[in-house]
């Protein structure tokens, strides 16, 4: 075959895999989450829909009641495979995400399926 033809039906293929412990990820949040892997270690198998994987709290305010006691409101949020799989497609630098998280959850007024989403984002994936 003539080399241009040669050089047309060569392909370069690049391959990557990006894994985390998920105990370990929990581990790392901890600096102002509680941060909890909710699926047991050692678990098989796939994933059933929707199923909760880790779910992070926060103390998001506290009150005074009588007798010297206090309350603490907190926020919870439960993370599925999806939230986890954009966090490690996107590869975005941990302490990034953790602030979004942070500023996410904080925010009482998000209802239903907040998503993090991050500054000129929609001019990423074109």
């Amino acid at each position: 075959m003539h080399p241009v033809a040669c050089a047309r039906l060569i392909g370069d293929l690049a391959v990557f895999t990006v894994e985390t412990s998920g105990p370990t990820l929990a581990d790392s949040l901890g600096s102002g989450f509680k941060a909890k892997w909710v699926r047991p270690p050692g678990a098989v198998g796939d994933l059933a829909p929707g199923e909760v994987i880790m779910e992070l709290s926060v103390i998001t305010g506290s009150q005074f009641l009588p007798g010297g006691l206090r309350a603490e409101v907190s926020s919870t949020l439960q993370m599925r495979l999806s939230a986890l799989d954009q966090y490690l497609i996107e590869l975005v630098a941990q302490d990034t995400w953790i602030k979004g998280l942070r500023r996410m959850i904080a925010d009482l007024s998000a209802q239903g399926r907040p998503w993090p989403t991050y500054r000129g984002e929609e001019r990423v994936w074109r």
